[in-house]
């Protein structure tokens, strides 16, 4: 890299390029890497030609004028075969499948030398001087959530903001031991399919772990949830109760849930139907066209009660049920708003039935577990089941994402959205995330992301791979067999150790406690921004090589 002079913006290709030649070079017994790996004779037609960073003429367009360009390596996934990755002379990395070599009798030219010095002063200036990072000095690199930070306030110091959560002695009963112990009971509130006599499924709700007369518990727990044989009490929508093992209650939980943790329900009727202001009504429901008037084709604004068959009912969006029910839905659909649809569907109503899945993913809970859609939400779930997992996710969020806001004193959403503060920064939304951890412990998560879907995509974005299903259920098997017990860990809050690359400005949410409708500058890598992962990758390259001194 340092004898071709490559700038160290580009290192990660030139990294990609040698692991590539690696894998397709032959090792002893005659077998390449990539071979040995996925059993196929790799085609290394796309890396004989150029070796990195050689200088190279590339093309726009047909009509064009060659320009001078530096290869970076093979195209995989934009482009057809033999795509090339070209940096061109404004520092972006450009797909392109024609290119020539510069020729040495060309580099004698002096009309071309004198371009290839500008290209080179050309990519120098658009890297900068330092040519890679930003300065991430003046905060802490890494964030520790097990220990809340601490701000400086006019007062003092104190842990963190104010924020606007209940207290969890407004939710845990501390005069009794044994509801105190089932408030923080990770099975209890789960809803969850359970067969009966007959074999039909019912959708059952753990109430609480069952005791003795000592307040003890019934049996003792386990590690491992599939030799737990703790007795809990499961409620039924008919009123009736039964006492059922944990180990039952978690097997049916991973059972009955695809990889995301959501589970299936299968509709028994259609009830009845509502709609709101956003729906279309019966005399706007037409538009004209050049064959006369022709019906709206919406869903908005309706919404069905349906009748599961585990004996559940709830109400759900026309636009999911239209994907998964479309015959039962079409039979009942009489309003002229959304009926545009039904003469085609019950015209082909015997080849749709024997092609649909006729099931409908349950999206509002995950392993049986309510997931909210906003913070007012989850405070209202951990009332309801006298829990505080929901409340402590987001207080354990808020206390670590804090970092990646700034508060704009003195300035109204609307001087810096017309330009009269901050010109440049772009305003986006922020918003509250909640999910179920598939780690066996059903954790719940808090995540406030940014609006990342309004905002154009970086000129250089870093991927970063994740592990497969597969590989984690091969793990979690070989653990089991051996009856062994598996840990894992992860660099937590990871992105917001490093300052973000864009200039974006939200509006507090109620999240934010005293800070309300204040205006933000987000000064983080944000989860949910396009430039993250680029961030993250700069500020721990930084770290590995000036300070860790790791080459």
């Amino acid at each position: 890299m340092l004898r071709r002079n490559v700038a160290a913006k580009v290192w990660d290709f030139g990294l990609v390029w040698e692991a590539e030649i690696y894998t397709r070079t032959a090792k002893p017994g005659g077998r390449t890497g990539i071979e040995a790996v996925t059993g196929e004779t790799p085609d290394i037609s796309e890396w004989l030609d150029f070796e990195f960073y050689d200088l190279c003429w590339y093309w726009d367009s047909l009509e064009s004028k060659r320009k001078i360009g530096c290869w970076l390596g093979v195209s995989h996934r934009i482009g057809s075969a033999m795509c090339y990755w070209i940096l061109s002379n404004t520092g972006n990395v450009l797909p392109r499948t024609t290119i020539q070599h510069v020729l040495q009798s060309e580099c004698n030219q002096e009309d071309i030398q004198e371009q290839i010095r500008a290209y080179h002063e050309a990519v120098s200036d658009a890297f900068g001087a330092d040519n890679f990072v930003s300065d991430l000095d003046g905060f802490d690199k890494v964030i520790n959530e097990d220990v809340p930070l601490v701000k400086e306030t006019e007062t003092g110091y104190s842990v963190h903001d104010n924020i606007a959560v209940p207290e969890v002695d407004d939710v845990v009963d501390h005069d009794n031991a044994v509801k105190q112990q089932d408030t923080y009971d990770m099975y209890i509130g789960a809803e969850v399919l359970f067969p009966n006599a007959v074999g039909d499924e019912r959708m059952g709700k753990v109430v609480k772990r069952l005791r003795k007369n000592d307040g003890e518990p019934s049996n003792t727990g386990s590690y491992n949830q599939l030799h737990d044989t703790a007795l809990y009490q499961v409620e039924f929508p008919s009123g009736l109760t039964e006492n059922i093992q944990a180990n039952i209650i978690a097997e049916n939980m991973f059972a009955q849930v695809d990889r995301e943790g959501r589970h299936q329900q299968v509709l028994k009727e259609i009830s009845d139907h509502s709609w709101d202001h956003t729906a279309i009504p019966r005399w706007d429901g037409y538009i004209k066209s050049k064959s006369g008037m022709v019906p709206k084709k919406t869903t908005r604004g309706w919404e069905l009660l349906v009748e599961w068959k585990d004996g559940t009912m709830s109400w759900v969006p026309l636009k999911d049920l239209k994907n998964s029910n479309p015959v039962e839905l079409a039979q009942y659909a009489v309003m002229n708003a959304f009926k545009w649809w039904v003469p085609y569907t019950l015209k082909k109503r015997d080849s749709i039935v024997a092609k649909v899945k006729s099931k409908y993913w349950r999206t509002t809970h995950k392993f049986g577990i309510g997931i909210p859609k906003c913070a007012d939400e989850a405070y209202k779930l951990d009332t309801d089941s006298k829990t505080t997992f929901w409340t402590d996710a987001i207080n354990k969020e808020m206390e670590n994402v804090r970092v990646a806001f700034e508060v704009l004193a003195g300035v109204t959403p609307e001087e810096i959205r017309t330009g009269k503060e901050r010109p440049g920064y772009k305003g986006i939304p922020c918003h509250m995330i909640f999910d179920i951890k598939m780690n066996g412990k059903f954790t719940h998560k808090a995540r406030l992301v940014a609006g990342g879907h309004v905002t154009d995509p970086p000129s250089a974005i870093t991927y970063s791979s994740v592990v497969s299903h597969d590989s984690v259920r091969i793990a979690l098997t070989i653990a089991s067999l051996n009856d062994l017990d598996l840990f894992a860990c992860g660099v937590e809050s990871a992105y917001l150790c490093a300052d973000c690359l864009e200039e974006f400005w939200c509006v507090a949410s109620s999240e934010f406690g005293s800070d309300e409708g204040k205006v933000l500058l987000i000064v983080r890598a944000l989860y949910g921004l396009k430039s993250s992962g680029a961030a993250w990758r700069a500020m721990l390259a930084k770290v590995l090589r000036e300070e860790m001194h790791f080459v």
